[in-house]
């Protein structure tokens, strides 16, 4: 079986191709450089070249740079007009990496894919589906980036290291990646939604005052935390929650009051897919919803009201101290470990 491995140059893509690799496996590397023409050093080629021999395939590099810009661009503009989170990792994986991912495994006749992501997927050969499974390793990330995949994409595909337990990962990361590779190959993501090439001068109008009615400044936020939802986290003191009381967008001001009891009771999202199930209709589901921070699924009903819309109820209120949500931020729904489907949030209530 011939499998196409998906090598960021980090120790989870690294094991993934050295466990395919030991299985037998007919496995080639492709690497989507998103560094720039003047990092395009000796050091780095050096560097492919050595994961080439410790690994003993071939790795293809794709210069994906470019592109990134072009559709990172068109996506933060989109973000900042709807007041809505950008993440660059996510539109670069989604929109990027996957697409040409795909698109190099039909070309170099693959029978499967494969990537350092944490997630555990499970052949149902009786139901003829792919499930999406949190497993030993799984984490809501890289669940995330598979966002939208169907079947189809989801039964070419395999993800190894979503199985094997932290510990065991880390281990097998040193022996197999030791860092002097890996280090060359890092992407700081945070730095990447502020990279001066793809963000405009003109960006930093997104900002908000934030003043209570007595007009103290709090500090300053993207507007987006203020146009989904009635209330507003203080960035250094997160236990302290404030109700929205006013926008003023000539001056780019919000007012709030202090509210310590603050709660969300519903959601609002869109561009909800599932991995297993069909449209759901108009029909009520009663499921966990799950997303970064979160400790555990939140007992919730999911009900469709347009389209790929849906709205979520929780069972019962959820304190805005104790989580943080924005919108545009990822979410999905879980049943006894298995991933059903996702979405992201446009409105919080």
């Amino acid at each position: 079986m011939k499998i196409l491995v998906a090598i960021s140059g980090g120790p989870k893509s690294l094991v993934t191709a050295w466990l395919l690799k030991k299985q037998g496996f007919q496995v080639r590397g492709i690497h989507f450089d998103l560094s720039g023409p003047e990092k395009h050093s000796e050091k780095l080629a050096d560097k492919l070249l050595e994961l080439e021999r410790k690994l003993g395939l071939q790795i293809q590099r794709v210069p994906a740079r470019e592109e990134w810009l072009r559709v990172g661009k068109l996506d933060l503009e989109a973000a900042d007009t709807n007041g809505a989170r950008f993440s660059p990792k996510a539109v670069f994986h989604n929109k990027v990496l996957f697409p040409h991912l795909l698109e190099a495994a039909r070309q170099f006749k693959s029978d499967r894919i494969a990537g350092g992501y944490a997630v555990t997927l499970q052949e149902d050969p009786s139901a003829g589906l792919t499930r999406v499974v949190q497993g030993a390793g799984s984490d809501l990330d890289a669940i995330l980036l598979l966002a939208g995949f169907g079947q189809s994409e989801l039964s070419k595909m395999m993800l190894p290291v979503g199985s094997i337990p932290a510990s065991m990962l880390e281990k097998l990361a040193q022996e197999v990646a030791p860092e002097e590779i890996t280090r060359e190959f890092e992407i700081d993501w945070n730095r990447m939604a502020n990279d001066p090439d793809l963000v405009p001068s003109t960006r930093s109008r997104g900002l908000y005052k934030v003043m209570t009615d007595t007009r103290e400044l709090l500090g300053e936020s993207p507007v987006h935390l203020f146009e989904t939802g009635g209330v507003w986290k203080h960035p250094l003191h997160p236990e302290r929650t404030y109700r929205i009381k006013a926008m003023f967008r000539a001056e780019s001001v919000v007012e709030v009051t202090e509210d310590p009891d603050a709660s969300y009771q519903e959601l609002h999202l869109e561009e909800a897919y599932w991995f297993v199930r069909p449209d759901p209709g108009m029909r009520e589901i009663r499921t966990g919803l799950l997303f970064q921070g979160a400790e555990r699924p939140f007992p919730v009903r999911l009900i469709q009201y347009e389209g790929n819309r849906l709205k979520v109820v929780f069972e019962e209120p959820v304190k805005v101290s104790g989580i943080s949500l924005e919108k545009g931020q990822g979410v999905v729904w879980v049943e006894n470990q298995e991933i059903l489907g996702g979405a992201r949030i446009l409105v919080m209530k």
